[in-house]
């Protein structure tokens, strides 16, 4: 539903807006509005998740917010302008966490690779069908059929997330390196560890004493200004403090998939309007995107077994290269066919990158962290990406035309497989729940 869902939104959005009155320096506006909100929704999203409702919830209350907007940008014949960039925006706010609860929920019940490769695919395989059926749909009808399409799957997914499995909620600021809790040398407390009762054996003694739910709780809210360092940051930034505390590496590992991601972003902004000026159709522009997704589906079978075999900076930096590539093709031709061949080849990319950038933060972060870790790659990945596509990608083309836009895309494909394979690590492993609170659901 997840996979159906994002195709029904993404594969025309830009044509959606185009058809709403929106210019290419406004669809460019909207679609840096959209990342903006993107951007600001996953931390909130991935706190509300790990920390509150729980990843299911959280999901399900995401697809109904999703299905509200939705009809309200679908419904009104005459939308104007600047109400379908807002609501354009808010959608991506309340889609921002589909796919990175699904990832979490996935990795927290998988223990390989190739596992998560199995389940991860059927998002694709329904992206592909639907991105491919969703097309012919807009042609044979409007284009007020994908909204209201995206509302029926968004309470599709409302209905299926609330029988999913959950992992325990973190209590933030608890276990090592916490004032006031042990030094950090100390194991940290877990209260209910989640893993300890699905193995039905006891935790390991630690020197550091258990704490409840309740205790664990005022713990974390306890603030000492005098002894402030890194550790405090899961006080003032969440559960993305909280990460940033325990995998103090992430910020390069963040800089890789920014840049590895630049193609991505820019191709799912302005490829479509560039099919468009060579003299395609919106069948043309939902075909390269249902392409591109069909090739992901054997693709996750492939990079699962690479980043098994020769660690996740293999995969990843053979993702961001396929995506220098083809945005070299994409930057040399005027060919609306070879625009979309190279479209359909870039989703062996897409495969590679979301496979190592989401066994990379299962490697880096506990599960109980599973939500605020996928959302931290995502909101770079998906998020800034976007925005930074969103702003250069029309001063890019007003200077050069799409060739200089695709141009820039392949030179930063190459700079972040570089970057990529210094930051990623090699064969991801689930982290330990170590140093880290745990309460129960």
């Amino acid at each position: 539903m997840v996979g159906a869902g994002l195709a029904c939104w993404t594969a025309l959005a830009t044509v959606m807006l185009a058809a709403r009155g929106l210019d290419d320096a406004g669809i460019g506006l909207a679609a840096s509005a959209g990342a903006i909100a993107f951007v600001v929704a996953i931390p909130v999203w991935s706190h509300v998740a790990d920390t509150m409702l729980g990843r299911p919830r959280t999901l399900a209350l995401a697809g109904l917010l999703v299905a509200v907007l939705a009809l309200g940008f679908g419904l009104p014949p005459d939308l104007p302008p600047v109400a379908a960039g807002v609501l354009y925006a808010l959608i991506m706010a309340g889609m921002a966490p589909w796919l990175l609860l699904v990832d979490a929920i996935t990795v927290n019940v998988t223990h390989d690779a190739a596992a998560y490769a199995r389940i991860r695919l059927l998002a694709s395989l329904a992206f592909a069908a639907t991105s491919i059926a969703v097309g012919f749909v807009a042609a044979a009808t409007s284009l007020a059929a994908p909204p209201l399409l995206l509302a029926a799957t968004s309470l599709g997914v409302a209905a299926a997330a609330r029988r999913l499995p959950d992992a325990g909620r973190a209590v933030l600021g608890v276990g090592r390196g916490t004032p006031g809790t042990g030094t950090d040398s100390d194991a940290g407390s877990v209260a209910g560890s989640d893993s300890a009762s699905a193995s039905g054996s006891a935790p390991a003694p630690s020197s550091a004493p258990t704490l409840s739910s309740a205790e664990a709780e005022r713990s974390a809210r306890t603030f000492d200004r005098r002894r402030f360092d890194r550790r405090d940051l899961a006080r003032l930034l969440g559960s993305t403090g909280e990460a940033f505390r325990i995998a103090p590496g992430l910020p390069i590992l963040l800089l890789a998939a920014l840049l590895a991601h630049a193609g991505h972003a820019g191709q799912a902004i302005f490829l479509g309007l560039r099919i468009l000026q060579l003299g395609g159709g919106p069948a043309d522009v939902t075909l390269a995107s249902g392409s591109a997704a069909a090739v992901e589906i054997p693709s996750f079978f492939m990079w699962g077994w690479v980043a098994g075999r020769w660690g996740l900076r293999a995969s990843f930096g053979a993702g961001s290269l396929i995506y220098a590539l083809v945005a070299v093709i994409w930057a040399t031709t005027d060919s609306v066919p070879i625009t979309i061949l190279a479209r359909t080849v870039s989703g062996a990319g897409f495969s590679a990158l979301a496979i190592s950038g989401t066994l990379a933060m299962r490697s880096l972060l506990p599960r109980q962290l599973a939500a605020t870790g996928q959302g931290m790659y995502l909101v770079t990945a998906g998020g800034i990406a976007s925005v930074v596509a969103g702003v250069a990608g029309p001063a890019l083309i007003g200077a050069g035309g799409y060739p200089l836009l695709f141009a820039a895309i392949a030179v930063a494909g190459v700079v972040g497989a570089g970057v990529g394979f210094a930051a990623f690590p090699g064969v991801g492993r689930p982290s330990s729940d170590a140093g880290l609170g745990v309460r129960r659901i």
